[in-house]
């Protein structure tokens, strides 16, 4: 049986996050830890990377750091000497405060995969859509979470998450087994993490008008459904659907802004390279094709 690697994050190359009005403030943080060697910080500032941030000691046994922060709440934990549980147990809170909205985090594609050839049905259940409001463990409806399956039971999903840190777990023929991912970390109450890293992305020129681009696939003539999935349109391929004509291949022709773009063709839920092209762009560790539109030139 061929598993799936799992790819957590898609980075979408042309989503932004405006920062029109907030403005990162100086946080200072300060633990007491005499008998440290050495401190750090870490939090869902950064990942909760262990090694980014050391802290300085000061004659009086305490140590301080001051990090540049965006409005928000975070978590975060002292580490002394590499251990996370020395000078706190549990996470600890803090909240910058400032104009949020003015942050406006894109969503960033996720992709969820996971085997089980047994499995007739299976759900991704987490903190970002209130674990499927599941009664008993047993869930019903909700078909926009439910998984796409092939014959050798890989199931796979692409969902928007906001950034941050998520705990979930697969959902087994509606309830009847809950089942980590095991190819991710697990939390202390027993889930899967998964961490979405926003992407800050320069946007292209923004006066640049969009240009019309039709893609063609003719590899799916029994496919009862066909589309594209890209970073133009943050991969929701089912709002972007093809057509099949009478030979049997796919079109879709729709408005895209000059850039270049990684896109998957997604047929029944089967996420393909394109073969009509040998362009390739990585996202989140993941080939992709990759489309190149060029912007409509102007008359001078």
């Amino acid at each position: 049986m061929k598993k799936f690697q799992n790819v957590f994050v898609l980075l979408i190359a042309g989503m932004l996050m405006w920062r029109t009005d907030a403005v990162a403030k100086k946080i200072p943080f300060t633990v007491d830890a005499p008998d440290a060697g050495k401190v750090s910080l870490a939090g869902s500032f950064n990942g909760w990377k262990m090694d980014q941030y050391f802290l300085d000691k000061g004659d009086d046994g305490k140590w301080s750091i001051e990090l540049d922060l965006d409005p928000g709440d975070y978590e975060y934990k002292f580490l002394q000497d590499g251990e996370w549980t020395k000078l706190n147990p549990d996470n600890r809170k803090i909240t910058v405060e400032g104009d949020t909205a003015a942050l406006a985090p894109a969503d960033v594609s996720t992709t969820f995969n996971y085997v089980d050839e047994n499995a007739k049905t299976v759900h991704l259940a987490g903190e970002f859509n209130a674990w499927l409001d599941n009664v008993s463990g047993r869930v019903a409806g909700h078909e926009d979470w439910m998984m796409q399956g092939d014959t050798a039971g890989n199931w796979t999903i692409v969902v928007p998450l906001k950034s941050g840190q998520w705990k979930y777990k697969y959902v087994i023929d509606g309830g009847e087994k809950w089942a980590k991912d095991p190819n991710a970390p697990t939390s202390d109450d027993d889930n899967s993490i998964v961490k979405v890293a926003a992407a800050v992305v320069k946007e292209t020129d923004s006066s640049s008008e969009p240009v019309d681009v039709t893609f063609r696939y003719a590899d799916a003539l029994d496919a009862q459904k066909v589309g594209i999935g890209g970073e133009f349109n943050s991969w929701k391929w089912e709002e972007s659907l093809m057509a099949k004509d009478t030979d049997g291949v796919w079109t879709l022709t729709m408005p895209v802004k000059p850039g270049e773009y990684a896109y998957k063709i997604v047929v029944d839920g089967d996420w393909r390279l394109d073969p009509a092209t040998d362009l390739r762009k990585t996202v989140g560790g993941t080939e992709n094709s990759m489309v190149s539109v060029a912007a409509k030139s102007s008359d001078k």
